[in-house]
């Protein structure tokens, strides 16, 4: 009499693969910054084919009801902002327009996800910007490939983070100008390229040089004859 041969069951084998998944995933976190493209490939095939849905939770012993509870409970040393984007990184290493994951890993987490938000076609000429610009140029070049897609009037000028120790009171003084002066109808134009508060900042910025005309260019002069020196 022959044995019957007796096979798994979907649900068998979708257990067995979520299993495996998680293993990698856990796997992966460890080094996270030198597999980047890897693990962001098992993030998305967990969360886009839901097999952490199968999957028990350690605290209640019950499969786990939300994504974020997975993520949580496997994934708790990466933070969700960067958990959020390694859907996005994903995407670099596929289809047409694909990058090796040997340069993914080497643009790093935070550029990889920025780069992931430019499309397909473009992201190949911003390769070498992500991988040796200053943060201001690579924002720059971020920014210009964006814009070829959007209208004229919704196209904007790129933006960093300018951050410098002040004293507190000049601090207070800044803070309350800019709250009067955004009141004034001339930062509230049609142009929405940037924020009231970059147009005050520009005012400020376009008024010293007006009013200080003279007194910058012997400031040049005293600064060239320095970096001269310096050489």
């Amino acid at each position: 009499m022959k044995a019957e041969l007796v096979l798994p069951s979907d649900q068998t084998l979708l257990v067995a693969e979520a299993k495996i998944l998680d293993a990698e995933i856990k796997e992966l976190i460890s080094s996270f910054r030198k597999n980047i493209s890897a693990l962001s490939k098992l993030v998305c095939k967990m969360k886009d084919k839901s097999l952490w849905k199968v999957l028990t939770d350690p605290e209640t012993g019950k499969e786990f009801r939300t994504w974020e509870s997975y993520a949580k409970a496997n994934m708790g040393s990466i933070s969700h902002t960067k958990l959020f984007n390694l859907a996005l990184i994903g995407s670099l290493t596929e289809g047409e327009h694909a990058i090796s994951e040997a340069t993914v890993n080497a643009i790093g987490h935070t550029r990889a996800a920025e780069l992931a938000g430019v499309p397909p076609e473009e992201r190949i000429n911003l390769v070498t910007s992500a991988l040796e610009s200053t943060p201001e140029q690579w924002k720059t070049d971020l920014q210009e490939a964006k814009n070829k897609y959007l209208p004229p009037e919704e196209q904007k000028e790129a933006t960093v983070l300018f951050a410098r120790n002040y004293p507190v009171s000049l601090v207070a003084r800044f803070k309350d100008l800019e709250a009067r002066a955004l009141y004034m109808e001339q930062f509230h134009d049609v142009d929405k390229s940037i924020s009231a508060e970059a147009k005050f900042l520009y005012a400020l910025v376009i008024f010293f040089e007006a009013g200080n005309a003279e007194e910058l260019q012997q400031a040049d002069r005293r600064r060239k004859n320095a970096e001269k020196k310096k050489a």
